[in-house]
């Protein structure tokens, strides 16, 4: 269990905070992971949940359209580097 200083003032008192032990502690219970973490796990899981859910020809047509951008891009590219040749 780590143990963090108090922002009083003077008076600096140790609280303990988790009871799961930290990495600094050799371990223990599972460490803490911060809510952010959590939270980004949750929706990554959805995200997948949905993906399976949804219709094969939707997810071809989201393929369909990156490839596009892709070659769009690429065509641009090319097209900037032809133009510095020439100067």
């Amino acid at each position: 269990m780590v143990r963090y200083k108090k922002k009083n003032g003077s008076k600096a008192k140790y609280n303990t905070v988790c009871q799961g032990k930290d990495k600094k502690d050799g371990g223990g219970k599972g460490g803490r992971v911060s809510k952010k973490m959590r939270v980004a796990q949750r929706k990554k899981k959805k995200r997948v949940r949905i993906l399976s859910n949804e219709s094969k020809s939707m997810e071809e047509e989201l393929q369909s359209k990156q490839k596009s951008k892709k070659e769009r891009k690429r065509k641009e590219k090319n097209q900037r580097s032809v133009g510095k040749v020439g100067r």
